[in-house]
């Protein structure tokens, strides 16, 4: 007959000696490897971008190649593109390698002739390129960095004596944060639903640029694109206004993206929308009147689309100080979204925020009414964004907007008398970067409530 196992409680609350030591090694073991860890994530928290290239040229050395000159340090946006000129000091390989910031996702490099003619490319779709060239001294290189997706600052830096492969490149790109990631690749599901026809989707986009304070205005450009083609257009804006262009496919596009090129002696980008959607809006106060370039590419897809141009209403009011440039836009745009609501708005302050930190302004409410607060961010937030709370005086959490925006907005109806605190705190901020705070003041919870209903009511019910 087989005994019973002892009770477990009793071999938990007994153990022998070598129970204990193996118990206190893996405390032990635990603690280290907490440690390790931590430590490693720390490490990898204060490796800049600069100093993860130069740890890749470090490893270069094991395979004999040197620096032959100081990286050149640039910034992109999708679709722009830089050429340098080397000279070969001798014969022998020269090698270029491009690493893009966190928000690079595909970077692309080439070495051309002074003709014009391809020596080399990189082939790969990634955040970092690299090619080398082989030839005789004194011949001339231009290296072409051009930027497919995402956008930001990049690294190029020349090696001598260049292998035909950077061994450690791969992984010394994967330990480093700041390096950019590429986009994973889409997953085929199947046939992309058709989309609503072109005068639903422009109507649409109408609606949604309305309720920001947009007027329609000037005639329509129709065009029609095979995927991956582009079409130029041009357009006639007036300097000091500010307007938003807008491009609408027909069910069949899946993908288009806009430019907006200023051409003088040189070409510069205004402003751009290649996010993956079927319409694109490009928003922009020019600042002198002139003809300016659309640059219509039909990423995915292929049909009929037409580009619409609306007029920014702004407010009557003249702006608070500081309100110019790249902060018109937002400004207009939150003053319409708080004023649809039947609330007037008043500027209360402006803010400075540093990288790491938070900020808080307190708003004062009284028991009744409805307040809107939000935030404009200065073109200092470009590549981070403005996250708002608002807070009671007891610490709890009223309202809140966090996520990818970096123009915050949120509503509240206060049901007494208090101070509620608006903290201001933001993701990536890399320098001390300035936002304006709004309030807004409605009358009661109920008007509030019919004038969101309202919204509601208009806003567009097209598939997206």
């Amino acid at each position: 007959m087989t005994s019973a196992p002892a009770p477990r409680d009793t071999i938990e609350q007994a153990p022998g000696p070598a129970a204990a030591t193996v118990s206190r090694a893996l405390g032990i073991l635990a603690v280290v490897a907490t440690f390790a860890a931590t430590d490693a994530q720390a490490q990898r928290h204060q490796t800049t971008l600069s100093q993860c290239v130069e740890q890749v040229v470090n490893a270069a050395r094991g395979q004999g190649a040197r620096a032959s000159g100081a990286p050149i340090v640039d910034f992109m946006l999708t679709g722009d593109h830089r050429s340098y000129e080397h000279l070969l000091p001798q014969d022998g390989c020269l090698g270029m390698l491009a690493v893009g910031h966190r928000q690079v996702q595909h970077i692309s490099l080439a070495m051309y002739a002074p003709s014009g003619r391809m020596l080399v490319q990189n082939t790969e779709r990634g955040a970092h390129a690299y090619a080398r060239f082989c030839g005789e001294a004194g011949r001339r290189v231009v290296t072409e960095v051009r930027m497919f997706d995402g956008g930001g600052e990049f690294h190029l830096v020349p090696l001598w004596n260049a292998p035909p492969e950077l061994e450690a490149l791969e992984s010394i790109m994967e330990r480093c944060m700041h390096t950019g990631d590429p986009r994973p690749d889409p997953v085929d599901v199947g046939p992309e639903p058709l989309g609503p026809p072109i005068d639903v989707e422009l109507q649409s986009v109408a609606k949604q640029l309305s309720s920001l304070g947009y007027r329609l205005e000037g005639g329509v450009l129709f065009g029609g694109l095979p995927e991956r083609r582009r079409e130029v257009r041009r357009v006639i804006l007036g300097g000091g206004q500010c307007y938003a262009l807008a491009a609408v496919g027909d069910g069949d596009v899946e993908d288009i993206d806009m430019r907006l090129l200023w051409m003088t002696e040189t070409t510069s980008l205004v402003a751009s929308d290649v996010t993956r959607r079927r319409d694109a809006v490009v928003k922009v106060c020019p600042e002198k009147d002139g003809v300016y370039v659309l640059d219509v590419r039909m990423y995915r897809g292929s049909g009929r689309y037409v580009v619409q141009s609306f007029g920014l209403k702004e407010p009557a009011a003249p702006p608070p100080a500081g309100v110019e440039g790249g902060t018109r836009i937002p400004y207009a745009e939150m003053i319409a979204k708080v004023q649809e609501r039947g609330m007037k708005v008043v500027p209360v302050s402006w803010g400075l925020l540093q990288p790491g930190r938070s900020q808080t302004i307190p708003v004062q409410m009284r028991a009744g009414s409805c307040y809107a607060v939000g935030a404009v961010a200065t073109p200092d937030f470009t590549g981070s964004d403005l996250d708002l709370s608002l807070v009671a005086d007891d610490g709890s959490l009223l309202a809140a907007e966090i996520g990818p925006g970096p123009h915050p907005l949120v509503f509240h109806c206060s049901d007494r008398d208090a101070v509620a605190h608006a903290v201001l705190s933001g993701h990536e901020v890399r320098r001390p970067s300035r936002f304006l705070v709004l309030v807004g003041q409605g009358e009661t919870a109920a008007q509030l409530q019919a004038a969101q209903a309202q919204v509601a009511d208009k806003a567009p019910r097209a598939a997206r």
